[in-house]
């Protein structure tokens, strides 16, 4: 499995960035699962991050938007 991490080595993925919901004013970057690095040193799966006008994956691991719920 060839996991990419961010910055701090602290955000993991092996997806590749998706790029949905493209208009002429831009896209959405989407990296559709991540994990994270709990203190004990176990990953933990978080869910997916996004980021407009975006296709870095760090990029998108480090300044990401969460999913939320309503």
């Amino acid at each position: 499995m060839n996991m990419k991490y961010n910055t701090n080595m602290n955000i993991r993925t092996k997806f590749d960035v998706e790029i949905t919901h493209r208009t002429s004013t831009g896209f959405i970057g989407r990296l559709p699962s991540v994990e994270h690095l709990k203190n004990n040193g176990e990953w933990v799966d978080v869910g997916s991050r996004w980021l407009i006008n975006q296709s870095d994956i760090i990029d998108i691991m480090d300044n990401g938007f969460k999913p939320t719920e309503l």
